[in-house]
């Protein structure tokens, strides 16, 4: 089991791009983001989280994201593409993910993917 980061304020981080001047003022928002929630983790469990979770799962796939979460330590990258794969498949800057909800067939993510 283990606590990783969804950002600190879980804002849109693409949607969001336009209201910020230049690469460098939007580059500072997305380490300010990951960095607080990162350091909000550790304060607690004394472990840094290594995976983001992208709110909203805006931004799968963006290059700063991509950067920015690099530099910041983060191993990989949760997307919400709805979707699995196998270890071949694997791409850590967009790693998809099934959803488990209370309403959630288990039988049909079994017919879909085993």
């Amino acid at each position: 089991f283990s606590f990783e980061s969804h950002t600190m304020s879980h804002p849109y981080l693409l949607k969001g791009r336009e209201k910020f001047k230049s690469d460098i003022e939007y580059e500072r928002f997305l380490e300010k983001e990951f960095q607080q929630s990162q350091s909000f983790i550790y304060k607690i469990t004394k472990v840094k989280p290594k995976f983001l979770a992208l709110p909203f799962g805006d931004g799968a796939w963006n290059p700063s994201i991509i950067s920015v979460a690099t530099r910041k330590g983060y191993n990989g990258i949760r997307s919400s593409i709805w979707d699995a794969c196998t270890l071949a498949d694997l791409n850590l800057h967009c790693m998809p993910g099934l959803p488990v909800l209370s309403e959630t067939n288990i039988k049909d993510l079994c017919n879909r993917y085993l």
